[in-house]
């Protein structure tokens, strides 16, 4: 019988956060270790929610440019998310 739709989700999750937790650890092992669906986890990388300091981070660095007379385009907008993520 094919596993649930939320125990592959709930695998997922698990393999997600030891992967953010844990920077020596590899996508295909974390994977393994968490009966994770290699393809399903490497999806779920992009779209990654912001953290709380991230997310003001993000909104400072908006108020920056609005105060320095420059327009925030999603251009830089998604060069500031891609420095804050990496």
């Amino acid at each position: 019988m094919p596993p649930e739709l939320y125990e592959i989700e709930e695998h997922i999750a698990k393999a997600s956060y030891a992967i953010d937790n844990n920077p020596y650890l590899r996508d295909i092992k974390a994977a393994k270790q968490f009966r994770a669906l290699y393809e399903r986890l490497m999806a779920r990388g992009q779209n990654k929610k912001l953290s709380v300091l991230q997310d003001n981070t993000l909104k400072k660095y908006i108020l920056i440019l609005q105060y320095s007379g420059r327009r925030a385009n999603i251009y830089e907008i998604r060069i500031a998310i891609g420095r804050l993520l990496f």
